[in-house]
């Protein structure tokens, strides 16, 4: 064996610590590159950001060795601990309540409401950190990271008298068309053939005879927190431990774009609820209940094609999972149970792209799209001048609120890197975690 083949061989074997330093190599010169070509220096935060969660990776590598790190599952405390911690989030949860009904200002939710929400997380955060391994405990964290979402949704929505956002409007709309005709009406728009977000809000508002913004509510916001919060806990924990599953799930709920769906739901929330129970049905039920997972699967996979384009999204995943577990192969000189194989992955995408060639049209948006590279002046023409007014605004906010708005979302995706290094590592990876 070659120098060259030994440090290449070498380079695979650590292939986290080879990634990581990657990244600290190219994080810099893409601040600079965006930085001049965006002209927004805000989205230099990224790669900065990006740089410093790599280091903070190595660190930590070389500093600590990631086998000898104690199992989350080994740290617990004694009873009154939780006591104490829950007697303490449910008298926040009332302060919270109470902040926004007593609040002199309308339409807005005071200081006090975001600091105790934050405080509620925290709680629970500490909860999970010390659980111990009962069912009820487990269960218990997961009502309060559901009760933690739905405040920070249904809050947002209930401070306005109608609508949040601007979308919603159109699809009330178009919910309302359903409705009154009592059938799909063929509007020659893109929902008309994929509209099952605006079925179940029509249903909804039909059993129960709520409004529009009430029977969304309690269908699609309430879905997205319960199905979201409860699925990638299962994955979660399939993958890591019960553990890391409920903080994922609690990073999962307060996430700032995981929160807009909620109180801004559109097709894109419903779309999104759709793909973890695809995930978890592939990765975890196909080892038990092949037939029966794969069969699930394909019900949600074809929700997903009548309820917005995202399911290219899944299609994508569907055949990086494959290829992943292609390499994971190579990588580890064994033969691992594919949780997508590639005729699942050409299946659903045989169907997504049939669907949109002969019924949606989605097909042909698309390669106009893609002959056309995807450039900016083609999304100003699609919504009119109001999107390119919003782009010269955008360039008028002062940087520091601009960093107050996306540091949310940069530091979700930044610090996340810590993670992906951690689970493609050779010492406490597998073919799921590396996937």
């Amino acid at each position: 064996m070659t120098i060259l083949e030994k440090h290449l061989r070498k380079a695979i074997d650590e292939l986290d610590k080879t990634l990581a330093c990657m990244g600290l190599l190219i994080a810099p010169m893409l601040a600079i590159w965006m930085t001049i070509t965006i002209g927004r220096p805000i989205f230099a935060i990224v790669p900065i950001l990006t740089f410093f969660t790599c280091a903070i990776y190595l660190f930590i590598r070389k500093n600590l060795s990631l086998s000898t790190i104690p199992s989350l599952d080994q740290i617990s405390a004694s009873p009154r601990l939780h006591i104490a911690l829950n007697t303490l989030f449910f008298l926040l949860l009332s302060y919270s309540i109470l902040s926004i009904y007593l609040s002199p200002e309308p339409h807005t939710r005071p200081l006090g409401y975001f600091i105790s929400t934050a405080l509620m997380a925290a709680i629970v955060a500490l909860e999970i950190l010390f659980l111990s391994p009962h069912k009820s405990h487990t269960f218990f964290a997961l009502f309060k990271i559901i009760i933690i979402g739905l405040s920070l949704r249904w809050s947002q929505q209930l401070i306005f008298p109608g609508l949040v956002g601007v979308d919603p409007w159109w699809h009330e709309m178009f919910t309302f068309g359903i409705v009154d005709a009592g059938y799909i009406p063929g509007w020659g728009h893109q929902y008309s053939d994929m509209p099952l977000f605006h079925l179940l809000s029509g249903v909804t508002m039909l059993i129960t005879d709520l409004d529009y913004k009430m029977a969304v509510m309690f269908s699609i916001s309430l879905l997205q927190v319960l199905s979201d919060t409860l699925f990638i806990f299962l994955l979660g924990r399939f993958i890591l431990g019960h553990k890391v599953g409920l903080l994922a799930a609690l990073l999962l709920g307060v996430a700032n774009l995981h929160i807009l769906y909620g109180f801004w739901p559109i097709p894109n929330t419903m779309a999104a609820i759709l793909i973890p129970p695809v995930l978890y049905l592939l990765f975890k039920m196909r080892k038990e209940t092949p037939v029966i997972s794969i069969s699930l699967a394909l019900v949600f996979m074809i929700a997903l094609i009548l309820t917005h384009a995202l399911a290219l999204w899944l299609a994508i995943l569907l055949f990086a999972f494959w290829m992943g577990g292609k390499i994971y192969d190579k990588l580890s000189y064994e033969r691992s149970a594919m949780p997508a194989t590639l005729t699942t992955a050409s299946l659903f995408t045989v169907c997504l792209f049939g669907y949109w060639a002969y019924i949606s049209g989605h097909l042909g948006f698309l390669s106009h799209l893609i002959r056309e590279g995807f450039r900016d002046e083609l999304f100003v023409i699609a919504y009119g001048l109001l999107a390119e007014e919003a782009a010269r605004q955008a360039l008028l906010i002062p940087f520091l609120e601009q960093l107050f708005n996306f540091i949310g979302m940069f530091l979700f995706f930044a610090l996340s890197f810590i993670g992906c290094f951690y689970m493609i590592s050779r010492r406490v990876g597998n073919i799921y975690s590396f996937l």
